[in-house]
């Protein structure tokens, strides 16, 4: 997918958009590495492709890095520089915003490619009592402000029992991810807005107001921002039984037998769960492509080839054992198809 701010709004249904051509760029390789960058939750996905690309061609190694979907965006987004990354990971779908700051810049050219599934999960250490939330319930433990009494207050619930009598008598203390994260914006997306947005006191507030209200995190020790390293976080749960914390599921795949999950909405999250969408708190994991980098930088379409192959990201893939949810057949063939139409440059 061409993605350009013109066409942003239409970005959720449209398959293909048009952009017009960008500045001309020099046709003879500049640089001999592919560069990625952005989301924490797609960096060992991405590494894994990068070694195997590294292995089985003649190129180098791409070089991963992992600096947040929104960091990333910020530094793709910077302009068409060689020394800019001609790939981001983003563990949602690149914002208007995002588009924006990409125009201003020059950078007029992205593709869009979807790679798979993953969840968001609540997790515990395994030695807690595991919790089973609703949605409004995380979110009234996790909002800045609540609706009390027909008026917004600071969030007054201190534990979990606080919020409903089934739950325990446990402060809440939740770790979970910075701004500059996807799965930020993930949380935000899966698990505020709905329930905040269906609060009949909310619901009457002008839209700027009810944006604002919904997408604010508490500040007040109940949610304690990790930062961008998944581990820390895992660590950090694991050690501290009365702690739960937000994750994408594949890291949490990855710390077995530390960790357990809680059930949302009566559903525990698994592959199988958010692949038939019973699951309520899955999303779409993407990566975008500076198209303008094509032909300057050796190798780029061939690793984007290698990103949406069957050996990879198909139904018994690589990256699939790893813990992605694959896509289904038609969306595969469209992001294969996609690849092999990107011109040479």
């Amino acid at each position: 997918m061409m993605v350009t701010r013109a066409l942003a709004s239409a970005l959720v249904v449209a398959a293909t958009l048009v952009v017009a051509p960008s500045l001309a760029v020099a046709q003879q390789p500049a640089r001999d590495t592919v560069r990625v960058t952005g989301s924490s939750t797609l960096y060992g996905f991405a590494t894994r492709v990068a070694e195997a690309f590294g292995r089985t061609s003649h190129h180098r190694t791409p070089v991963v890095e992992s600096s947040g979907t929104g960091g990333g965006f910020a530094r793709f987004c910077s302009g068409l520089d060689i020394n800019t990354p001609d790939i981001v990971l983003a563990s949602r779908r690149v914002l208007d915003s995002e588009i924006d700051a990409c125009h201003d810049n020059g950078v007029d050219a992205l593709t869009e490619f979807k790679i798979g599934y993953g969840g968001l999960v609540v997790v515990q250490a395994s030695s807690a009592q595991p919790l089973d939330l609703t949605r409004r319930q995380l979110w009234l433990a996790l909002a800045a402000q609540v609706p009390i009494d027909g008026r917004l207050v600071p969030n007054p619930y201190r534990t979990w029992r606080d919020i409903g009598p089934g739950l325990p008598e446990v402060a809440i203390r939740i770790y979970g991810p910075p701004p500059t994260s996807g799965t930020r914006d993930s949380l935000i997306k899966l698990v505020m807005e709905a329930p905040c947005e269906a609060d009949s006191y909310i619901s009457s507030l002008a839209e700027a107001d009810k944006r604002r209200v919904c997408a604010a995190l508490r500040e007040d020790g109940a949610y304690i921002n990790v930062g961008e390293d998944d581990g820390e976080l895992i660590k950090r749960v694991a050690a501290s039984p009365d702690a739960a914390g937000i994750v994408g599921l594949h890291a949490a795949t990855e710390a077995p037998g530390r960790l357990t999950y809680a059930a949302i909405e009566g559903v525990q999250p698994s592959m199988e769960s958010i692949r038939d969408s019973r699951y309520p708190l899955f999303r779409a994991l993407y990566f975008y492509l500076k198209t303008d980098h094509l032909g300057r930088v050796a190798g780029l379409k061939s690793f984007v080839r290698a990103f949406v192959s069957d050996d990879a990201v198909g139904p018994d893939g690589y990256l699939i054992d790893a813990g992605l949810i694959p896509l289904a057949p038609t969306e595969l063939e469209a992001m294969q198809a996609r690849a092999a139409a990107l011109p040479d440059r």
